[in-house]
């Protein structure tokens, strides 16, 4: 399978996972989909990723973070809840998108809490 293929596989999921969003109620808008290696390295020295330039599905345009609102309207990162909370919340939009591909991995599952992120393995 080509690359762009895999890209192309992983936005048709990105798609889905959107009209899920919307038929749930809820609202996203895109956060990054591509990062350059530049952009890494500054999340990375930040510490708002443990991906390093070369490491981040992003750079891969296999990756991508969403701005959530759930139904009643508020923007979940607003919310201060607890990571269990968190993934709670989330966990009908993350398990949603685990389903449409084996490939697919949610950043909430990981040591680094990332629950905004949601990626294609390769």
């Amino acid at each position: 399978m080509k690359f762009s293929d895999k890209q192309w596989d992983f936005l048709k999921n990105v798609s889905q996972l959107i009209d899920f969003i919307d038929m749930i109620g809820w609202k996203a808008t895109g956060g990054d989909l591509y990062r350059s290696p530049e952009a890494q390295d500054l999340k990375h020295k930040q510490g708002l990723s443990r991906a390093r330039a070369g490491e981040s599905r992003h750079q891969d345009k296999l990756a991508i973070d969403l701005n959530l609102w759930d139904q009643n309207g508020v923007y979940i990162p607003s919310l201060e809840l607890a990571e269990e909370e968190l993934k709670d919340k989330l966990a009908i939009v993350a398990n949603y998108w685990r389903e449409l591909h084996p490939k697919n991995h949610w950043g909430g599952d990981w040591d680094f809490f990332d629950p905004y992120h949601f990626e294609r393995a390769l």
